[in-house]
């Protein structure tokens, strides 16, 4: 599963840094890995859950049990366009507008 992250992820933190000036991108993704790393392969049907608090820390949990959280503002746009990019506005193929994602 973290290939597949890393591949859609990384062109995205790319993004973030040069259109959102969002410099820790690479931090994220080490803590984003790391995570996955911890916890291996799932079984199908795991529920993963994938959120950003007000303080801008992306948590991940798995079954309501917490993995890790790390503060990253690239990682959370990456993500975000990842999940909703295509619906929500900005992809990495089209970008975005300054207001897309709340960013300018």
């Amino acid at each position: 599963m973290l290939h597949g992250f890393e591949r859609a992820l990384k062109p995205r933190l790319r993004v973030a840094a040069k259109a959102h000036r969002h410099t820790d991108g690479k931090a994220g993704m080490a803590a984003f890995a790391g995570w996955w790393k911890k916890v291996g392969t799932l079984p199908v049907g795991t529920e993963v859950t994938l959120s950003r608090d007000g303080a801008g820390r992306v948590t991940m949990a798995i079954k309501g049990e917490p993995v890790g959280a790390v503060e990253s503002d690239a990682l959370a746009w990456a993500l975000w366009d990842m999940f909703l990019g295509a619906g929500g506005g900005c992809t990495v193929e089209r970008g975005c507008g300054s207001s897309a994602h709340g960013n300018g």
